[in-house]
């Protein structure tokens, strides 16, 4: 693999992964005060609204931000990349101006289908506005990764991280205000910088508008609206089930779990992927493309089960700091959803082929059939199983997808991945995790320090058993001792 994207990678990785931790950080900073000023039950109602919103806004956008990125390169032009962006918000204006309306009318509806009382309602508008605000937003930071434009990028999560938290912290802490007070937090501050970062980048690209352009990314998108409602519906059905077969406390207690297991999906897949999605279209360039895919895969999958053991080992560490103990219960459950995200996150690899050929039908038909499989697995676990039955439904269909996006996407552009590797690595993560258990201690300073060794071992035990190979190590040695730079200063600086 190329050293040179090695680097690319890293930097960029490395600094959009930031960015994502700081976008994504409110919820984790603020995790001590909510489990201290909410109630299980609030937390339940909090991720039941934001799981509806999610999926709505999966509509109203049409996955105009993806589109935005695949045909972004498609010229080496300022002046097309300019219609581009323009483009891409004009019709984000326009599906915004049709379906907010109808929306806010409808938000009583929605709160009585999900909460059996429309006394939810006024959350369900201030949230349709703020998906609205969200979604500006999101072009222009999406247009900043394109850009290459790191810099810019922290300035603003940083920025939005400070305005959200302090906000949070007035309306939640002192005025007592619960889950409105979190709504009230996000509304302000996405008004503020949808307008902070939509503006000037309007004025620097015009209000051109390509009627062939746009009908170009609508053709690319439009496949995928069902495609990533069915995904959605995979991921996020089961938050339902537990609240209909379960209670709303219990939802919460799920709800907290899935958070603290999608720690690593948070640090590593999303800002990895905001990187590596738009650039293997670059990569295919070289005439290494296949290689280099193949073993981005690898080192993204061995630096994923490492942090994820990691979490998994000190996770009943981490809730004593965390949460209170009202919010214990949820410890178990978060081992076996690291792993459910392990293989969510496969996929981003596994879709290149479908992506490439432009045949993006077949997540429509792919997901189609695995979220009726799991609505089918949900049904059955869930009311037998409880939470439980609702984590390993999702390990299942998880991985059956993968598989599906890998057999589908090999037809049109075959990369032959290291797959027997990373299931070594993987199974020998899994022999670690139950080891960790053996470890408990009165003192919990002990228990963390005879984890981190544990953790230690795991990485020798690779190396000694050859699934970590000698070359790899030093060149990880290399980027510890500097020998090349992962953040050049004139790159940092563009």
């Amino acid at each position: 693999m190329d050293k040179k994207e090695i680097k690319f990678l890293l930097m960029h990785s490395s600094i959009y992964g930031l960015g994502t931790i700081v976008s994504q950080a409110v919820a984790f900073i603020m995790l001590p005060i909510y489990t201290r000023h909410l109630t299980p039950a609030d937390y339940g109602v909090l991720e039941l609204l934001d799981t509806t919103i999610m999926l709505i806004s999966l509509v109203v956008t049409i996955g105009i931000g993806r589109g935005m990125s695949r045909f972004y390169y498609e010229e080496d032009n300022s002046n097309y990349r300019c219609t581009v962006i323009s483009s891409t918000y004009i019709m984000f204006f326009g599906l915004s101006l049709v379906f907010l309306p109808v929306l806010i009318y409808l938000s009583p509806t929605f709160s009585e289908i999900i909460f059996s009382t429309s006394d939810y309602g006024k959350y369900f508008t201030i949230s349709f506005v703020n998906l609205v605000m969200g979604g500006l937003i999101d072009i222009g930071l999406v247009y900043l990764r394109l850009e290459k434009k790191p810099v810019f990028f922290i300035s603003i999560t940083i920025s939005r991280l400070i305005v959200v938290i302090s906000l949070n912290i007035v309306f939640v802490v002192f005025l007592k205000m619960g889950v409105w007070g979190i709504l009230l937090s996000t509304f302000i501050t996405r008004i503020i910088y949808a307008i902070v970062i939509t503006v000037p980048l309007l004025w620097k690209t015009g209000l051109e508008f390509s009627f062939q352009l746009s009908s170009n990314i609508i053709k690319f998108c439009l496949p995928m609206i069902p495609a990533n409602l069915f995904s959605a519906l995979i991921r996020q059905s089961d938050k339902y089930f537990v609240l209909f077969y379960l209670s709303i406390a219990e939802a919460g207690i799920y709800s907290l779990a899935l958070k603290l297991g999608n720690v690593i999906h948070v640090l590593i897949t999303m800002p990895f992927i905001m990187t590596y999605v738009p650039r293997r279209f670059e990569i295919m360039k070289s005439k290494e493309a296949s290689e280099t895919l193949k073993q981005v895969y690898t080192y993204y999958s061995f630096l994923f089960i490492f942090l994820g053991l990691a979490l998994s080992v000190l996770i009943p560490e981490i809730l004593m700091i965390m949460a209170t103990p009202k919010f214990y219960a949820a410890g178990p459950y978060i081992p076996l959803i690291v792993l459910s995200m392990f293989l969510f996150g496969c996929q981003y690899h596994f879709d290149f082929g479908i992506l490439y050929s432009k045949k993006t039908k077949y997540f429509a038909y792919i997901n189609f059939i695995i979220a009726g499989i799991h609505i089918g697995l949900n049904f059955i676990l869930i009311s037998r199983y409880g939470i439980w039955g609702a984590i390993w439904a999702s390990v299942v269909v998880l991985g059956t997808q993968a598989l599906l996006y890998l057999y589908v996407s090999n037809r049109y552009y075959k990369i032959d991945y290291e797959l027997l590797r990373v299931i070594k690595y993987l199974l020998l993560s899994i022999v670690f995790f139950f080891l960790s258990r053996s470890i408990h201690f009165d003192n919990t300073l002990y228990d963390i320090l005879l984890k981190l060794m544990l953790l230690l071992v795991f990485i020798l035990t690779s190396i000694l058993c050859r699934i970590i190979r000698s070359n790899e190590v030093e060149a990880v040695k290399k980027i510890f001792a500097g020998r090349f730079s992962v953040f050049p200063k004139k790159q940092l600086l563009k």
